[in-house]
């Protein structure tokens, strides 16, 4: 495993937009795992509220206060 590092760019860029992208940070494997748990997770089922967009699609937004100790708040 690599260690990963922000360059001064992208530490400038999150201090003026308070967030990155960062296009490859995780594998197609590791994609597909957050994305499993986020569909099948009876605590983001629970706590989670759709939420319907100007073109009247829809979305499922959680949000949390403090990380976890789960996937979602070791991600971050």
């Amino acid at each position: 495993m690599t260690k990963f590092q922000l360059t001064d760019k992208q530490t400038k860029d999150y201090v003026n937009d308070g967030y990155i992208i960062v296009p490859g940070l995780f594998t197609k494997t590791e994609v597909s795992k957050l994305y499993s748990v986020a569909i099948e997770d009876e605590v983001i089922t629970k706590n989670s509220y759709n939420m319907t967009d100007k073109e009247g699609k829809n979305s499922k937004l959680a949000l949390w206060f403090t990380p976890g100790n789960d996937i979602y708040g070791l991600l971050s």
